[in-house]
């Protein structure tokens, strides 16, 4: 699976709602693992725990939950409000949502509110998610 380029992370959409932070990244975004991004049907398919909501996250999404800040998740994704706070992918445009990347149809480039590196609440992020 391919990696992502600096310059799609870097056009990442990520202003703020209400504090006009944006959230710079500098490295690519890690291949879809057990911590983070395989399909799963049970929290035992991942490190931690599968999403199984099939509208967001279509044939299940391993991920860590409960993150507060982006430090949370492991490097490369972003922490957003689904749930208790989760770690997904963020992406710049569909094309870094594909079955080529996620091993798997049924993902798109969408908004999501999050946290920042910072803690801050209320960031906007571009992030895989089910279409």
């Amino acid at each position: 699976m391919g990696r992502v380029s600096r310059a799609v992370i870097g056009a990442l959409l990520a202003g703020g709602l209400g504090c006009g932070h944006a959230e710079e990244f500098s490295g690519d975004r890690p291949d879809p693992s057990r911590l983070v991004g395989i399909a799963c049907d049970a929290d035992a398919d991942c490190e931690q725990s599968c999403v199984r909501d099939q509208r967001r996250f279509p044939d299940g999404f391993c991920t860590l939950v409960g993150c507060r800040s982006n430090t949370d998740c492991p490097d490369g994704t972003v922490c957003v409000r689904n749930d208790d706070g989760i770690c997904v992918f963020p992406c710049g445009s569909p094309l870094d949502c594909t079955a080529s990347f996620l091993g798997r149809a049924g993902y798109t480039c969408l908004s999501a509110s999050g946290f920042s590196s910072e803690g801050t609440s209320n960031v906007l992020y571009r992030v895989c998610m089910g279409d």
